[in-house]
Order: structure tokens, then sequence, then C-alpha cells
């Protein structure tokens, strides 16, 4: 069992990339022990290609020098590396561990002191490319951790594509979902861009030959033209699943260092609906297919210009603290004098059943909604999203917007009104929110407030 110079090589996940990497180290004769936690999968490609099985994580790590871990996401790396039958049981001195995913800087610098405490090294190599690329050796290869620590992985790597070092431990992820957020964008601008144009009586097909002929398009095109045309075809990208998780990755990185991404968060707030529906297996090439999806389900006949609707009106001051409205219970939870402008915090509880407001503005501040439970449904132009817990969208100054509760619980959301500030209030917010795997507890709150209000007043009342 082989690898480089003598080297004994092992890989954990043989999901459609951990699967396509095998079959590339077999042809180039690197023999592999192999797990997955699907053990049929393993199986068959030991009796087609020649590889080893291993019954857990731990055999892998005990029997091979190199292991390579191909997983979807943090938690499924938690989950080979720990317990009594994961890597880190089986790992020896001397021992190399790769991670192949784009599982985020928390859980490698987690893992980091475990491994250098069993006198092994790891290196994180989130790739970049498809499991077509993979099989002929065209991924690009992103590595973090000591320089040493790389050139010793080179020689395995360079069978896969070509591998980069970005810096230590924890930036090769920050350069791979930085690379994502362009290539999201591009994805997402051009699938509404067919939509538009498909809504006029543009051909797709000539639509998308213009695309190929413009400078900013040709990248795009040859990637996911196919399947714009064809939802059917795959062509080996991520799933919308996938982007969001990439999406959720960047933004964490961008909050912890201050760093604001609008246009990051535009893509996921289109994206998380779309997932939240149970789209999240879909190849990002299908979304085109799903905007029409859409289109079509629109009622057109109950369409109405919320701009145009006369019950608009800019939404009068009002003295009291708490109000409500049939279903709609709110409460002003904090306000003060902060640094660029009155900073407001308010608590939505919206109870389910039958709520439908008048469409609303406001005429100086923006507004945000972040979902504390349940879910909700927000109208704002002509845009309806449908979103969950931890999600959070901006409806801009003028733009008029409703929402109501569209499931069978109640659900509550936080709304923000600020001349620009929610946007990184929501930023560290949402952090916070994965840190604790859901919505943080009240003192979390707190905490964020005072860093935007030099005065905290808490100012409720009953009705």
């Amino acid at each position: 069992m082989d690898g480089v110079d003598g080297v004994s090589v092992g890989l954990v996940g043989l999901g459609a990339m951990g699967m396509a990497v095998a079959e590339r180290l077999l042809d180039r004769g690197v023999g592999l022990m192999v797990y997955n936690r699907t053990s049929d999968v393993a199986e068959d490609l030991a009796a087609a290609r020649g590889a080893r099985t291993a019954s857990t994580p731990r055999e892998v790590a005990a029997t091979c020098d190199v292991i390579l871990t191909c997983v979807a996401d943090v938690d499924a790396l938690h989950a080979v590396c720990t317990g009594s039958d994961g890597l880190l049981a089986g790992l020896r001195r001397g021992g190399l561990l790769i991670d192949l995913g784009t599982t985020g800087p928390a859980l490698v610098d987690r893992l980091a002191p475990r491994v250098a405490g069993l006198g092994a090294a790891l290196l994180e190599c989130p790739v970049a490319g498809t499991p077509a690329r993979a099989r002929r050796g065209e991924l690009t290869l992103l590595t973090g951790g000591d320089r040493s620590v790389h050139d010793r992985a080179e020689p395995l790597l360079t069978h896969l594509g070509q591998p980069l070092h970005v810096g230590p431990l924890g930036r090769a992820t920050t350069m791979k979902v930085a690379l994502n957020t362009v290539l999201f964008a591009l994805n997402q601008a051009t699938a509404e861009a067919l939509l538009l144009a498909e809504a006029d009586g543009v051909d797709a097909r000539a639509f998308l030959a213009a695309l190929r002929a413009s400078p900013s398009g040709a990248a795009i095109h040859d990637f996911l033209a196919p399947q714009y045309v064809d939802a059917s075809v795959s062509v080996g990208a991520g799933t919308l699943r996938t982007v969001q998780k990439d999406l959720d990755l960047a933004l964490d990185i961008a909050a912890q260092a201050g760093v604001p991404l609008p246009q990051a968060h535009a893509v996921r707030a289109a994206v998380a609906p779309l997932v939240a529906d149970g789209h999240g297996s879909r190849e990002v090439g299908t979304l085109p297919d799903l905007l029409r999806d859409a289109h079509r389900q629109t009622d057109t006949s109950t369409e109405r210009d919320m701009a145009d609707d006369p019950q608009v009106a800019p939404v009068p001051a009002g003295e009291g603290r708490v109000v409500r409205i049939g279903p709609l219970t709110l409460t002003w939870k904090e306000e003060g004098t902060a640094t660029a402008g009155r900073l407001a915090v308010a608590e939505l509880t919206i109870a389910p059943g039958p709520f439908n407001p008048p469409p609303h503005l406001h005429r100086e501040h923006d507004e945000g909604f972040y979902v504390l439970e349940g879910q909700v449904l927000i109208r704002y132009g002509d845009e309806e999203v449908v979103a969950g817990p931890g999600d959070w969208l901006m409806v801009p100054v003028d733009v008029p917007h409703t929402f109501s509760n569209p499931g069978d619980v109640p659900a509550r959301l936080l709304c923000t009104f600020s001349p620009n500030q929610y946007v990184e209030y929501f930023d560290r917010l949402s952090a916070a929110g994965r840190e604790h795997g859901g919505p943080p507890p009240q003192e979390v709150f707190a905490d964020l407030m005072a860093d935007y209000a030099t005065e905290i007043v808490s100012d409720e009342a009953g009705a």
C-alpha cells in the first residue's frame, strides 16, 4: 500500500469529491486504505480498483503515514476525528493529517494542538474544482500550515493538481471561501440575468452565447452553461447547501475581522430560502431553473405594485413601547444614541394564522430583520423571502414591505432600525448565533448593543 516514496496513504470520506480523489490516486499508482461511513461504497471501490478498506477511521490512522479527509462539513470532520474510533485515537507519531474539505478555521484550530500533542502534523487543504477536474489531476489545492508540512505533502498532492501554500493554519479556508464568494455572486447574477432575458423573449442559448463572448462572462459560462440550459445535467459543481455553508464561513471570518460583505449577505439571503424549501442538494448551476419555477408559480392575478398601493404610508411615530396588532406583539428592547445616528432594536412575536398587515415604508432609515424562532415571510419591493432562525435581511429606506408568519408556531424576530449600522450589528449577531448553535442568549444582545450605543435605555411598558 505504498504511496509516494513508500509512504502509506489513507482516505476517509468517499462522497463525490472523495471518490474522485481516490480514483485519481489509484490511477497514479498510489495504494489506498479507504473508509466511508456507508461501508458498501468503500467495499465497491475495493472490489473494482483494489483499494483496501478499514472498519473505522482509527484503523486508517493507525495503519497509514498520511491520512486525507474529504467530508462534507465541520460536523462530519469532528465525527471522524474524535471518539474512541476516530482518527485521533489511532494517529501515529510522525503521521500527517490532511483535510481536503472546506470545514472552517475554528475546528482546525481546535484540532491542531491535539494533533501536535500526538507528535503528528496537520495541514488544511481545501480544494477548488469539480470531481471531474479531480479525476484529471486539475484541482487547485490551497494549503494552510507550516511550510515544511506543505513541502512534505506536496509530492502526494501534485497527483491531484496544483498545491499552493497560502500561509498558516486557517488561512487556506479564508482563501477558499473568499474565492467562492466571487463564484457565488457571478452565479446569482447570471441566473437572474438569464431569467430577465427569457422573460422578455430572449432565447436562453442566445443569451449564453452572448455571455460567453463578454469579458465578464466567459469563465462562468464555460463552467455552468450546460446546466443553465438543462438542469438535469450534472456538471459536478457544489450544491446550494454548500453555497450557504461557505458563505456562512466567509461571513463569520468577516465579522471577526470587522469587514463588511454586503454582496455575500445578499447572495446568502437569496439562497437560504431555497435550501429551507428542500433544494439544498441541487447543484449551483440549477439556480436559473429554480428561479424559473418561482416565477411560474407567482400568481400574477394577485400581484400588485406595493409602491403604488394606497395603503402604503410612513410608519407614524408612537409613544407606546409595547404594541399589539392582532397576532403581532412588538416590544422595544433597547435604544440609545449611537456613534452614527440613532439605533433601535425591537423584538417582534407573530402568532400563527392569517396576518397580512398593509405594506409600510420608512422615510429616514433602513430596517433589518433577524429571525430568532419560527419562520417569517417578508415581502419587500418585488421580493418575497421566507427566513428561518439565524437568517437576516435588510429593507432599504423608502421600500414598502410587510411580513407574516407562514408556519404553525409563533415566530420571533428582531427588527433593527438604523442608518447603516445594523449591517455590522447583524454580522456579529449571526456569528454569535452560529457559535451558540442557534440564536445567542440575551446577554449577547446586550453586549453587542453596548458597542453601538453610548447609553442603553430599558424602556418597556405594558400595553
